[in-house]
């Protein structure tokens, strides 16, 4: 990786790793949640590599009661939690080295590779946000749930301007630059309920959603390099 000021220039050469494995199964050596008299098995990941293996539970999936039936119900989710499983298989095994590789590092660190990028944007302005909030000392401030998963950073930043006049006053210049970056961010990217097909830590730690945020900024916004530094700043500190 190079740097110039910020760290938007960077050359992303993974060299090529021997072969990975990877495989789906029903974890029937646990307790299945029984519905209507059906078992239900919770979904794990085989990854193996030189003949080490290692089994983690997916992150995507939750219980089913077979392969085909989970495909049908969910398409796409295996091919996206193989994609994110590969990387970072690869990655691990260049950070540590092929002679060195051991498959704990990766038990210990896929939750943290599979999060979505947008899940740990929102975990930490949701974190500034409250912060703000409380700090106004108003009574009104203790209103908006910060804790619910449904309750956007958006609609989160609404509610205190709504709930505080002077909310926008009272906030840091710092945290408005993070929203601002945020809102440029979320449409370069659009989720859709149900589709696997979103940014992960593990596509920043080795590059890929980098190159990726890169063209698509220039694409919305052109050469506004400021504004494309802000934001790689942003998502370094919020998944670090």
């Amino acid at each position: 990786k190079h740097t110039h000021g910020t760290t938007l220039v960077w050359v992303h050469c993974m060299k090529k790793t021997a072969k990975i494995t990877i495989k789906f199964f029903l974890n029937k050596s646990l307790a299945p949640l029984m519905h209507h008299g059906q078992a239900y098995y919770p979904l794990y990941v085989l990854g193996t590599y030189q003949r080490k293996n290692t089994q983690l539970k997916s992150k995507f999936g939750d219980y089913f009661e077979d392969i085909e039936t989970l495909r049908s119900m969910r398409p796409g989710l295996l091919e996206f939690e193989e994609k994110i499983m590969r990387k970072s298989m690869e990655y691990e095994i260049q950070r540590q080295g092929e002679d060195r590789f051991s498959l704990r590092g990766l038990s210990e660190n896929y939750e943290r590779y599979a999060t979505s990028i947008f899940a740990e944007l929102e975990r930490y302005l949701k974190v500034k946000l409250q912060k703000a909030m409380v700090a106004s000392g108003e009574e009104m401030a203790l209103i908006p749930d910060y804790n619910n998963q449904f309750l956007s950073v958006r609609l989160l930043h609404m509610a205190g301007m709504r709930l505080l006049d002077h909310f926008d006053k009272i906030i840091s210049s710092e945290l408005k630059k993070e929203l601002d970056a945020y809102e440029r961010y979320t449409p370069l990217f659009p989720l859709q309920v149900m589709v696997y097909d979103f940014p992960t830590v593990i596509e920043w730690e080795n590059g890929d959603h980098k190159t990726a945020l890169k063209s698509a900024y220039e694409n919305a916004y052109g050469s506004d390099r400021k504004g494309l530094e802000q934001l790689f700043d942003l998502i370094d500190r919020a998944i670090n």
